[in-house]
């Protein structure tokens, strides 16, 4: 069935089935596919009319989702329910004109949640209906066993200095790939140079596990400052000499998105509510997304600018950050530290 959908979408894919399609970041996909794939046999056991379909990341990869939702056409195209942590698809400028800004996928963000959303960041959801289930972010984690590093930073301007030149790994899964989304905070936060001083400082890219074995070894190649997503950073362990800085500026508000199909909203409600429920959260926590009761928003948490993405696409934002970025990083000196 995996390889019919990546032809021909859901055309093969019962109609009475509720249709869903769910995109994690890579410490996400295990736990999440282990505890939906419980819940979906479950649910279908006692529901044979009516069953869940969701395509497995390891049949069906990113890319193959976004191809299968970039081509979609008309509505019976997409999924019931799309959970994504990426903005690509939702912000691709056809996408978001023909479902999005429409209607025909609405943005569900639990009623009983919004309260605990500060007004100007649920405002912005409701304004370009975007929907959202939980919340991560962006963070530095210092390694106390390296001890060439001159001081702690005490802000995200700071990690831009000279001092901390050579200082710097940033969590990458593809490559040399940045992360639109920290790299824009980093440019709002401090200003139009700031994604290239930051690629200045970098000294290497790597998965997070790497990152994490290497943390307070005998490792030559760790580094005392270690970029990484909290979803990444929450797998770091505690007996590690490891601390985990929060700064004044705040730090890049990632949302796990959640939309779904304004005609199949009771359709889908008791995936919903399994999404929003005691299981579903225990797993989010433990892999570094909140519900909004949990997160701390003292924490002065900044959401990209949704405004900016619909009117632009989300491609060629992305496109244009990461060119900075590329043309800034070092390359010579980090391809020296991959062989």
């Amino acid at each position: 069935m995996e390889t019919q959908i990546k032809t021909s979408g859901f055309k093969y894919v019962r109609q009475q089935s509720i249709k869903v399609i769910a995109t994690m970041p890579c410490p996400l996909k295990v736990p999440f596919r282990e505890l939906f794939n419980a819940f979906i046999e479950n649910y279908n056991t006692n529901n044979p009319y009516h069953t869940i379909f969701c395509p497995d990341q390891n049949d069906c990869t990113n890319p193959e989702f976004d191809k299968l939702l970039l081509h979609a056409a008309y509505e019976d195209e997409l999924p019931d329910i799309y959970l994504t942590s990426n903005y690509n698809i939702l912000f691709d400028k056809s996408f978001y004109a023909k479902f999005v800004k429409t209607g025909i996928l609405s943005g569900y963000i639990d009623e009983s949640k919004q309260a605990y959303i500060p007004e100007p960041i649920l405002n912005a959801f409701r304004q370009h209906n975007i929907g959202c289930l939980a919340f991560s972010s962006w963070g530095v984690a210092q390694d106390y066993s390296v001890s060439e590093i001159r001081k702690k930073p005490g802000s995200w301007a700071e990690i831009l200095e000279p001092d901390f030149l050579n200082q710097i790994t940033v969590h990458g899964c593809h490559g040399k790939a940045g992360s639109t989304g920290l790299l824009l905070f980093l440019q709002q936060q401090c200003g139009d140079d700031a994604i290239a001083r930051f690629a200045r400082n970098v000294i290497d890219m790597r998965h997070f596990a790497l990152i994490i074995k290497r943390m307070d070894s005998m490792d030559d190649m760790r580094t005392a400052l270690n970029v990484l997503p909290d979803v990444a950073a929450s797998h770091i362990p505690s007996w590690k000499s490891v601390e985990r800085l929060r700064f004044a500026e705040g730090c890049p508000l990632n949302p796990m998105i959640l939309m779904v199909k304004k005609n199949k909203l009771d359709t889908c409600r008791p995936i919903l509510d399994f999404f929003h429920g005691s299981s579903f959260k225990r797993m989010l926590q433990s892999n570094g997304y909140l519900m909004p009761a949990e997160l701390s928003w003292s924490n002065n948490y900044i959401l990209p600018d949704f405004a900016r993405f619909a009117a632009n696409g989300f491609a060629l934002i992305s496109s244009e950050i990461e060119k900075i970025y590329q043309s800034n990083l070092r390359h010579e000196e980090i391809d020296k530290r991959l062989k």
